[in-house]
């Protein structure tokens, strides 16, 4: 039977507090390495040209075949060059719009070739790629960034062996927040499955001036900030029995979130943290609750045995679940979001459905760095599988740097409606009521 959610609250006014992603300003540039070749130009124009496509897709994974098997970046060998190259590649959000051979040496058995490529907000950039004599990448160095081994993917974190772990939160505009230990001190971070791993707000997170190497820039939607992103050694994390030890997080300057939630806020937890366990949101009693995927399906039983429960398939698209939402006569494929504090859509899908969207106004978007104008409305129902949501809150901005396979996202719009569980391990997103 079809289930309908009414919104009872006021037009959102602050929002936006994060609609962000982080951005790596500069990418691809110093390269240098060895081989004896007879270089093709057909081949090594197709690897330039899957290069440009995985930036502007951020789908790193499709150079795999392109690499070579002693290839290097920022210092280091495989497999740890491959996880930078993937980091830099999803966190750049940027489109190259153009690209154009420079020049080309050939020397001591390599192929060098530079590039100008051109930046849809970045603008021209110089790159230099070296080939060996299979036409495969042999190295890559970062002349505008230095690059850091511990950058989330190598962290293995333990966790508690208690089945269920219920934690308070407090939702502040629409954002989750909870508590987490940072060196044996608890500091209130932001609960977002839209981050990729942990990554600390380097106003309270931060190295000393002499010894500080940024790890790159960053950049929003339209802005750029330099020095956007270091690296901080932690000698321990902890979050309600997530550990991990002697390890480099992220740092980035999450000052505009404090803004918006009128909080000190010293970092995002994200999917890196979570995935071990499934998520059981529950807005209305301000819990968070951490369950074991081999306890789930006992929970929801014992727990909410005469609750009408909803379960919705996912795909995991990097660390994203993905769903198929319904407005209208038209399908979407929507990403899930705890910190996002509205529902977000692609603005080219808004001439479709403009008829049921009201209230429409144009407002300021606050981004990593910068405010951006967006158009907001509410549409009168959105679907996802057997659910319907009324009177949804809804941004309608250009995503297409976030990820070329989700049309829009959901956050608090949906999850403040009824308890939500995220399982990651048996992909299903259950509404329960």
């Amino acid at each position: 039977m079809t289930k309908v959610k009414n919104n009872q609250r006021a037009s959102t006014k602050k929002i936006g507090n994060k609609l962000r992603g982080i951005f790596i300003a500069a990418f691809l540039s110093t390269i240098l390495t060895s081989a004896t070749f007879a270089q093709n130009k057909t081949e090594y124009e197709k690897v330039i040209a899957a290069i440009v496509e995985a930036i502007n897709n951020q789908a790193p994974e499709e150079l795999d075949r392109f690499l070579a098997p002693d290839f290097e970046m920022a210092g280091h060998g495989a497999p740890t060059a491959n996880r930078i190259l993937y980091v830099m590649i999803r966190q750049l959000n940027d489109e190259v719009q153009d690209f154009k051979r420079v020049s080309k040496t050939e020397s001591e058995g390599r192929l060098t070739l530079v590039y100008n490529f051109t930046y849809s907000r970045l603008g021209e950039r110089t790159k230099i790629f070296v080939f060996d004599e299979d036409n495969l990448l042999i190295q890559m160095e970062l002349s505008e960034a230095r690059v850091y081994v511990n950058i989330g993917t190598d962290r293995e974190f333990t966790i508690s062996e208690q089945e269920v772990i219920t934690i308070p939160i407090e939702i502040r505009n629409g954002i989750p927040l909870a508590k987490a230990t940072v060196n044996g001190k608890s500091k209130t971070f932001i609960i977002d499955t839209g981050a990729p791993w942990v990554i600390l707000n380097n106003r309270y997170f931060r190295n000393n001036e002499d010894d500080r190497e940024s790890l790159s820039e960053i950049s929003d939607v339209h802005a750029t900030h330099s020095g956007g992103l270091d690296v901080f050694q932690v000698q321990e994390f902890d979050f309600f029995g997530i550990r991990v030890e002697e390890s480099s997080f992220v740092t980035k300057n999450l000052t505009h979130l404090e803004e918006g939630l009128d909080t000190r806020i010293y970092g995002l937890i994200g999917y890196q943290e979570l995935r071990n366990h499934d998520l059981l949101f529950d807005y209305a009693n301000n819990t968070l609750t951490l369950i074991l995927p081999s306890a789930t399906e006992k929970y929801l039983e014992t727990r909410f045995k005469q609750s009408q429960i909803e379960r919705i398939p996912i795909e995991m698209r990097n660390h994203i679940p993905i769903m198929r939402g319904t407005i209208g006569n038209h399908e979407f494929n929507i990403g899930f979001d705890s910190g996002a504090s509205v529902n977000l859509l692609h603005k080219e899908f808004l001439p479709l459905i403009e008829g049921r969207v009201s209230t429409m106004e144009t407002m300021d978007i606050r981004g990593a760095v910068a405010t951006r104008s967006a158009k907001h409305g509410d549409i009168d129902k959105l679907s996802i599988g057997n659910q319907v949501f009324q009177s949804t809150s809804t941004v309608f901005m250009d995503i297409s740097h976030l990820n070329s396979e989700k049309d829009g996202l959901i956050g608090y719009e949906i999850l403040s409606r009824q308890k939500v569980l995220l399982s990651y391990q048996s992909r299903q997103l259950i509404f329960i009521d």
